[in-house]
């Protein structure tokens, strides 16, 4: 018996199948090739064969797996690996999707996409209606060593880019144009995820009924910081903001439509102020009076492109007046040959002008030594036709100097009272300093006076509230409050008022903000802008801010190079900046001190803002009644004779 049972159990043993080896697919389907006359075969990937293939296309030895060597669809029973899987998808979805939508101000689209794996929600409810199979998790396909999503250009394709005819992806940043370095970021690998063309197994796996193609959840964020459900919707924002752009062109850099240069012109109020607001929404910054900074470096461009194209006219028409009398002379030879008479029997010119004379004539007239016939005139009618279509007109050669604006500014006689004002405020203070010994206080800082750095001072002047200083303070009499208002809405107030002097060889300041963002969630819009007048002319030398464009915006704050901008504004000129927006002060290396008023405002509805941090006079000393400096030699003298007199 015992032999007997030993024997069946070897029968069984033998009977039975063989083991699978680890690493063996478990299921293979074929499906009919349409488009090649074969077949696909659909196949399991484990996940040894998976990091195998890694290895190999790493550099280290080894075969390729059985299911790369097919022309094959695999499924991954892996969930981790699946879901790897589909968050590359997801990547690469979101980099087309940027790319659909054109940047702006130098920031471009993103957008947040979630690849969803439906294999564990919905294969176990949906029933597929063909033969009533359960349909499966999504197919995928081998790409040099790695898996990806079979489905995966389809989806692309299917990705909407905004066609735009004059604009390009990369904005103006500055009046030079936009160079080709500038839209680097926007080249893609042609090996890319994102790049991938549609092939036969994409198109079966698209078309495969027994196969889920995953759920694609997108939401778009817009270079100003707004979000989007829908593409409808991205896309008419994005369309709104390449208006903008091509407003601020026109109107603050002077380019047309398709970056043709502009002739100068005045701006009106309204497009001033259209354009500014726009141009702060987008970069946070306002200098009041850049429509007109471009306007002089630019009429000398024209005149000297309309002096050009004037010769070229000039040429042109010699040229083609010569031409004309060489056929008539040729017409009235021939004429006369027919009837028998010769040339000098009629007067003619023994030698008459033929074509090639006139192509010789064409060449000297239009031609330089070094370049060739149809260049010349190919390059003459490209240039002829892109200045026609900016202006039609004969071009009128004379200067037409614009005159420069002053509204939105201060006056000289307004400009002179704050500086003298500034000036006596430092000395008094400097002077108590002295006075009263209070060299360790002044490094804490007082209420009326405190350092921001070696050699740079923010003062509060008490004179500001007398009211020959209402050009500053009244909010009906100060000139830029057309622009604030602009910003901020009709209600506004005045929050804080005050001077920053930078003395000679004062140091560059720290890269900051004034205020953070009221909330991280989304972007709320300005609640406080920043007034600065110079009460000098600015230069390279003598410690212009520095502001770095777009800063005000959510996840944009950090100080960028390419960005920056240093307006090196005229004594009066207000430069308005939102609260949030990065800058710094350079340092003064001129041999004169830097005076700058400054005046900060907010919304006046609701709950008004307060600067507790910048503005909070309980964290400073105070420095009490200023010691009167004493009266010089001189203007005791002087005041002796006013007296007598």
């Amino acid at each position: 018996m015992g032999k007997a049972r030993l024997s069946q159990k070897r029968t069984k043993k033998h009977r039975s199948s063989p083991k699978k080896k680890k690493g063996e697919r478990t299921h293979t389907v074929s499906i009919p090739d349409a488009l090649n006359g074969g077949k696909v075969t659909i196949g399991t990937v484990t996940l040894a064969e998976i990091k195998k293939a890694a290895k190999i296309y790493s550099g280290e030895s080894g075969h390729l797996p059985e299911s790369q060597k097919q022309r094959q669809l695999v499924r991954v029973p892996s969930k981790g690996q699946r879901i790897r899987f589909l968050k590359e998808a997801a990547d690469a979805i979101a980099a087309k999707e940027a790319l659909a939508l054109p940047s702006h101000g130098g920031r471009p689209w993103k957008c947040e996409v979630k690849v969803l794996d439906s294999t564990d929600s919905v294969s176990k409810s949906v029933v597929s209606k063909s033969g009533g199979k359960k349909k499966q998790g999504p197919l995928f396909r081998w790409f040099r060593g790695k898996l990806e999503l079979a489905c995966l250009p389809h989806i692309l394709e299917k990705v909407e880019v905004m066609e735009i005819d004059d604009i390009k992806k990369c904005n103006y940043l500055s009046d030079e144009g936009t160079d080709e370095e500038d839209c680097d970021d926007l080249v893609v690998s042609k090996n890319a995820l994102q790049e991938r063309a549609i092939s036969t197994l994409s198109s079966l796996a698209w078309n495969d009924p027994d196969h889920h193609i995953p759920l694609v959840e997108r939401i778009w964020l817009s270079p100003d910081h707004v979000k989007y459900s829908t593409r409808k919707a991205a896309m008419e924002h994005a369309g709104e903001l390449v208006r903008r752009d091509k407003l601020i062109d026109r109107v603050l850099h002077g380019r047309g439509a398709k970056g043709s240069i502009l002739r100068p012109f005045k701006p009106t109020k309204a497009a001033a102020l259209e354009a500014g607001y726009y141009r702060f929404l987008r970069d946070g910054l306002w200098v009041v009076g850049q429509e007109e900074d471009w306007q002089d470096e630019r009429e000398e461009v024209w005149l000297r492109r309309q002096e050009r194209i004037a010769r070229v006219k000039k040429d042109r028409g010699e040229a083609a007046r010569v031409k004309k009398e060489a056929t008539l002379q040729k017409q009235k030879a021939k004429a006369n040959m027919e009837k028998g008479i010769s040339a000098v029997d009629v007067g003619l010119p023994h030698k008459v002008i033929t074509n090639d004379t006139v192509v010789t004539l064409l060449d000297s007239t239009t031609c330089s030594p070094t370049c060739s016939k149809s260049d010349t005139l190919s390059a003459g009618s490209v240039e002829l036709q892109a200045m026609e279509s900016d202006n039609d007109s004969p071009p009128d050669l004379k200067s037409r100097r614009l005159t420069p604006s002053t509204h939105w500014r201060l006056t000289q006689q307004q400009i002179d009272l704050c500086y003298d004002a500034a000036v006596e405020h430092y000395e008094k203070v400097m002077y108590t300093v002295k006075a009263r010994a209070l060299f360790t206080e002044l490094a804490d800082g007082f209420d009326l006076l405190r350092e921001r750095g070696r050699g740079r001072f923010d003062m509060e002047l008490p004179v500001f509230d007398d009211p020959k200083f209402s050009f500053l303070t009244d909010l009906e009499r100060a000139s830029w409050m057309p622009v604030v208002r602009t910003i901020l809405g009709e209600d506004v107030a005045l929050v804080h008022k005050g001077v920053f002097l930078s003395l000679p060889g004062s140091e560059m300041q720290v890269y900051h903000q004034d205020g953070p963002h009221l909330t991280t969630k989304y972007q709320k819009p300005c609640h406080a802008v920043n007034v600065f007048i110079p009460l000098v002319d600015l230069t390279r030398k003598n410690g212009p801010t520095e502001f770095c464009l777009g800063t005000h915006i959510l996840d944009y704050e950090y100080f960028a190079k390419e960005m920056v901008e240093t307006p090196l504004a005229k004594a009066g000129t207000p430069i308005i900046f939102d609260y949030r927006l990065g800058h710094r002060g350079l340092g003064n290396s001129s041999a004169d001190c830097r005076p700058l008023v400054y005046l900060t405002y907010s919304p006046s509805g609701g709950k008004e803002f307060k600067d507790s941090v910048n503005f909070s006079r309980k964290r400073y000393i105070k420095i009490g009644e200023l010691v009167e400096k004493p009266l010089s030699r001189e203007e005791r003298a002087r005041r002796r004779r006013e007296v007598i007199v």
